[in-house]
């Protein structure tokens, strides 16, 4: 081997070695940093995503809640106070004052039907007077602001009595 060739040999190892050992030192570390930055933009890019989709799903929420609040308040209207059901109770009397019946009215203890856990008063009413006004009071009660159920009535000549479930908040 001439001195050209081991010039040209050590020449090559030494580029072989420079290399490998910048390879390690500089260019593998960037390469994992890059590697490292690219996997946390895609992390915060699809995060972006998922906040831009849930800010999104908020201005629906809040568009459709602002579309129902009429709605809710409406039905919320048809539900009595069950601590103080005054308001209903001031109906029931206003109307049998109207229709000339004399009403005695009790109430039982508020429940929480089992079925789909709505609250509910019961009232039990008697009224007394003509058996056409009793009809026309119970017309009213068809027809009330409130979610009214009638649950018996026993009509007699100048005498009914009713039990009510009223639904309530």
């Amino acid at each position: 081997m001439t001195s050209l060739n081991k010039k040209i040999y050590t020449s090559i190892a030494v580029s072989i070695i420079f290399s490998a050992l910048f390879f390690l030192a500089v260019i593998y570390p960037l390469t994992k940093k890059i590697v490292a930055n690219a996997e946390e933009f895609a992390a915060g890019k699809n995060k972006f995503v998922e906040l831009q989709e849930r800010q999104e799903n908020f201005r629906k929420l809040d568009r459709q809640y602002n579309h129902y609040e009429a709605e809710l308040n409406r039905i919320n209207s048809l539900l009595i106070n069950s601590e103080k059901p005054i308001e209903f109770i001031k109906f029931l009397e206003n109307n049998a004052q109207e229709l000339s019946l004399v009403m005695d009215i009790s109430s039982i203890v508020p429940q929480k039907q089992d079925q789909n856990l709505c609250s509910f008063n019961v009232y039990s009413i008697v009224l007394e007077g003509s058996s056409n006004n009793f009809c026309r009071f119970l017309e009213k009660m068809e027809n009330a602001p409130y979610l009214i159920e009638i649950l018996n009535l026993d009509i007699k000549k100048d005498r009914a009595s009713l039990g009510l479930k009223v639904y309530s908040q």
